[in-house]
Formats: structure tokens, C-alpha cells, sequence
């Protein structure tokens, strides 16, 4: 079975979280809180896609997100 590695970095590159599942990643944020100003950037490793998570981020650019990396494994 194919698996994906997430890294979770702030805006200045500092890793956060590494997740198998771009899902923890997400409920890791939620539980930590996103200000406005705040940016976060994640990155798949299998399919090398990015995504910037900012407080205006929403659930279906997270699914949208996920979906695209998951297609990938494929």
C-alpha cells in the first residue's frame, strides 16, 4: 500500500508536524488556532504538491488539497 508524507512549516520554514495524513495536519492546526496573519505551507512528498494554509483557508481547499495528493499515490 502506497503512503504520503506531509511536512507542516511556518512562514519561515520551520517544520512544525510531519503526518502521514494531510487530515492530522489539518485538525494540528484547527486545535492550534490560525491567525489572521498567520501563513503555513504544506508539503506532499510523494507528489510534491504545495498548499498554503492561511486563516481564510477553507474545508474544501482542504479536500480539494487532499484529493490531488491522494490521485497521486495512484
Amino acid at each position: 500500500m502506497w503512503t504520503d508524507h506531509f511536512v507542516l512549516k511556518d512562514k519561515d520554514g520551520n517544520v512544525l508536524k510531519e503526518k502521514n495524513k494531510v487530515e492530522h495536519l489539518k485538525v494540528f492546526l484547527d486545535e492550534m488556532g490560525i491567525g489572521e496573519n498567520d501563513v503555513y505551507h504544506i508539503k506532499s512528498d510523494v507528489s510534491g504538491y504545495e498548499f498554503e494554509v492561511t486563516a481564510k483557508t477553507t474545508q474544501e481547499d482542504w479536500r480539494e488539497y487532499a484529493k490531488d495528493c491522494y490521485m497521486a499515490l495512484d
